[in-house]
């Protein structure tokens, strides 16, 4: 298979920054990417139609990172998670079978241990990631907090954060008090589903390049979202659970397209009627 050429814009991410290291201008081609970068994102995206298979709860690993340039200076390096899939659209729409393919359920098919179950997944158990992009946000705390207090089914929520901060900021997975003091909240109970990607504030390059980043902490969970971090969830009582009301508006808004495709379809066949 032959590859698209790479644009420096398609190899944004960063995490746990290493400066010291630079890259040969001499290999830097015409694209801005080097050759050595480009073949590691070459080989992430040869086998273009494997779903990777996902579990639950989600263990990401520093040992399958790779390096990247920063995009505002290609003297910094940055170590950063792999997309967790290569593209599986094969350059055209996604069958629904295909789209379930997609979408960790917490609890595995009880006969063949898989967690990508489909439809078969029970309501409760499909899996949420929230990807929040913080910049030196005492509040990002606070906002995790109330993502995981304000859900009814919180076991099923994971969270991957872009923490933009200097020396003597708060950490936005750090609990807001000791959890000696209080071990019920979220951020302790549920701290193995938060992910937090720490970076220097200053080499922050604006909003897009951070939630880059944090998509790319994403591991095949059931729906995704991403938040700012300075937001109060609130527990919306028709529904009991933030958690619940986003997957209740997902299915809706699935059911509001196939309602408009209908109509619009309609119409044209009545116009090529001439009626």
């Amino acid at each position: 298979m032959s590859l698209p050429p790479i644009k420096p814009q398609d190899t944004l991410p960063l995490k746990f920054l290493n400066h010291n290291k630079s890259i040969n201008t001499d290999s830097v081609p015409s694209n801005g990417v080097p050759d050595e970068q480009q073949q590691v994102i070459a080989n992430e995206f040869q086998n273009d139609s494997v779903v990777p298979k996902s579990t639950w709860p989600v263990t990401m690993t520093k040992s399958e990172w790779y390096e990247i340039s920063h995009p505002g200076d290609s003297n910094i390096k940055l170590n950063v998670p792999p997309f967790w899939s290569t593209p599986i659209h094969e350059n055209k729409l996604m069958t629904r079978k295909r789209a379930l393919s997609v979408g960790t359920c917490a609890k595995p098919d009880p006969t063949t241990g898989l967690f990508q179950r489909g439809d078969l997944c029970p309501f409760e158990e499909r899996t949420i990631f929230v990807a929040v992009a913080s910049y030196r946000d005492w509040q990002c705390r606070y906002t995790v907090e109330s993502i995981f207090t304000r859900a009814k089914y919180p076991h099923r929520i994971r969270v991957g954060i872009v923490d933009q901060i200097v020396d003597g900021d708060f950490v936005c997975n750090e609990p807001i008090v000791p959890c000696e003091e209080n071990p019920d909240q979220a951020l302790c109970t549920y701290i193995d589903q938060v992910e937090n990607y720490v970076m220097d504030a200053p080499l922050s390059v604006g909003p897009v390049f951070a939630r880059h980043i944090g998509h790319r902490l994403y591991r095949g969970e059931y729906y995704a979202m991403q938040s700012d971090a300075h937001v109060t969830f609130t527990q919306v009582r028709v529904f009991r659970g933030i958690d619940k009301m986003l997957s209740n508006l997902y299915c809706n808004a699935v059911l509001l397209y196939l309602f408009i495709f209908y109509f619009v379809i309609r119409s044209y066949v009545k116009i090529g009627l001439g009626r």
